[in-house]
C-alpha cells in the first residue's frame, strides 16, 4: 500500500481551505483528484484504477476527502473518514454563489446523488465528541439511503483529537485493504 499526504493549504499553514476549488483561487480539488492521482500512478508502482485507491482525512481532512471523493467516484472506490463533517465551514471561500456552496455541500447534494461508480466508505469518531458520531452517521445513513456501503465505528473514549485518528488509522488500512482486494460494497 502506499499512503500519500497532500498539503492542501495551498502554501498557507493554518488557513483551512476545505480543499476546495476556489473561484479565482487555488483548485485544490482538481490539483488531488487529477494532478496527484496522475503524478503517483506515472512515479509509482500503483494499480491505476479507482479499484485500487482510497481518499481519507481528518476533520477538515475529512470533509475535503468525503467532497472531493463523491465527486470524483471516478477516480476513488474507498473514502477513509476519521471525525468526518459535511459542511464546508467556510462559504465564504466560495463566493457569494449558494449555487456552488450547495455543489460543495455534502449533507445538501448526497441525498439525490446519483452514483455511476459505487464507494465504500469508513467513518470514525470518539464517543467523547457526539457531534462527530451523530456526523458520521448522517452521512452512513445517506451514503445506505443512496445504496452505498458505510460503516461507523464509534471509539469509546475519544475526542476530537489526534488520539482519535492515531486509534482509527489501522482499521482504516485494514478497511481500505478489504475494498482493495473485494471492491467497494
Amino acid at each position: 500500500m502506499i499512503v500519500v499526504s497532500v498539503d492542501l493549504t495551498a502554501g498557507q499553514p493554518g488557513r483551512d481551505l476545505d480543499g476546495l476549488d476556489l473561484p479565482g483561487g487555488p483548485r485544490l480539488e482538481t490539483y488531488l483528484a487529477r494532478t496527484v492521482v496522475t503524478t503517483i500512478d506515472r512515479y509509482y508502482r500503483t494499480v491505476p484504477d479507482r479499484t485500487h485507491r482510497a481518499l481519507g482525512g481528518m476533520s477538515g481532512g475529512a470533509f475535503a476527502a468525503l467532497n472531493i471523493g463523491l465527486r470524483h467516484t471516478g477516480e476513488f472506490a474507498a473514502l477513509l473518514l476519521t471525525m468526518p463533517y459535511d459542511t464546508t465551514t467556510n462559504d465564504a471561500l466560495l463566493g457569494s454563489g449558494p449555487a456552488l456552496v450547495a455543489a460543495n455541500t455534502p449533507r445538501t447534494y448526497l441525498p439525490t446523488m446519483p452514483f455511476p461508480d459505487p464507494v465504500a466508505t469508513i467513518l470514525t469518531a470518539g464517543t467523547g465528541a457526539p457531534a462527530d458520531i451523530a456526523t458520521a452517521n448522517r452521512i452512513a445513513d445517506a451514503l445506505h439511503a443512496r445504496g452505498q456501503g458505510a460503516v461507523v465505528l464509534a471509539q469509546r473514549g475519544y475526542n476530537h483529537t489526534w488520539h482519535t485518528a492515531r486509534a482509527a488509522l489501522p482499521y482504516l488500512l485494514a478497511f481500505a485493504d478489504s475494498v482493495f482486494k473485494n471492491g467497494p460494497r
